[in-house]
């Protein structure tokens, strides 16, 4: 794998990748990516990691060797039974991308000496982007529209209360009950 690429990952994923590398598979590749992955990565805590960054459960599109891919999810699990939409970072692409930026290349090598290049064209959701905005929204939703937190009213006036005379006599009232 040639070092032309920056990664940048949550502490999430490098918890998950940390063991991964405990278990890891006996492909030599896909463990070579792992180590560079976690040696040459920065680490950012959740709420500091760029926007345009792929991380775990990230929806994304990119290409492989020019030709267009997605869009995918790139998610933990693995095995055969995965959706078409998923992309797994067991997996040599989708260890690769994770921690790209968007208009990133990496190239990685696999085993047998075959080599693909992959860039991140487009970044369509970043989960942790969306934990940011919903805090945000639900700790002061006027700040996102440019105003204060501080939000003006005046209460309506009240009608008061004049209680239904039944001058016939005839409903019982509240007292029936």
């Amino acid at each position: 794998m040639q070092r032309e690429t920056f990664f940048q990952l949550t502490t999430k994923d490098v918890d998950i990748l940390t063991a991964l590398l405990d278990r890891s598979p006996e492909d030599h590749a896909y463990l070579r990516l792992l180590r560079n992955k976690l040696n040459f990565s920065t680490i950012c805590f959740r709420d500091d990691v760029p926007s345009d960054v792929v991380t775990l459960n990230s929806r994304l599109c990119y290409s492989i060797n020019g030709r267009p891919h997605g869009p995918h999810i790139l998610v933990q699990s693995e095995g055969d039974d995965l959706p078409a939409f998923a992309i797994s970072i067991h997996t040599m692409r989708g260890l690769a991308l994770l921690g790209l930026a968007v208009g990133e290349v990496t190239t990685i090598a696999y085993a047998n000496g075959r080599h693909e290049t992959l860039a991140v064209e487009e970044l369509m959701h970043q989960p942790e982007v969306a934990l940011r905005l919903g805090k945000h929204r639900s700790l002061d939703p006027a700040a996102e529209l440019g105003q204060s937190g501080v939000v003006w009213f005046r209460p309506k006036n009240q009608r008061a209360f004049v209680p239904d005379n039944d001058s016939d006599g005839d409903d019982p009232g509240p007292q029936a009950a």
